[in-house]
């Protein structure tokens, strides 16, 4: 009981300090400096908007000229018809024999 009293006693002091305040007047330009920075925010947007689809652009035909290399040179790299191993063998040993080794 006593603590309620003792916070009671303490809210109606802290209204009391607060009898004589007045309201705070707002700045003049306040609503215009507001609306200038959203104006310049959607300004930087619609920049970002206009180069996102460049550089992801950029990004797809980097990505498919890499792939097109990787596909051409894995094509050139592959083994040629033959691929038992006999046939390797007797094909290296006539180009062997034609070339006089």
């Amino acid at each position: 009981m006593n603590g309620e009293m003792d916070n009671d006693k303490r809210l109606e002091a802290a209204m009391n300090s607060l009898k004589g305040m007045q309201r705070m007047p707002a700045d003049p330009l306040m609503y215009d400096k507001v609306m200038n920075r959203l104006a310049e925010s959607t300004i930087k947007r619609n920049k970002m908007r206009v180069l996102l689809p460049r550089v992801a652009a950029a990004a797809v035909i980097l990505l498919v000229i890499n792939v097109a290399t990787i596909l051409h040179f894995t094509k050139k790299a592959a083994p040629a018809e033959p691929t038992d191993i006999s046939q390797v063998i007797t094909e290296d040993m006539r180009s062997l024999s034609e070339n006089n080794f």
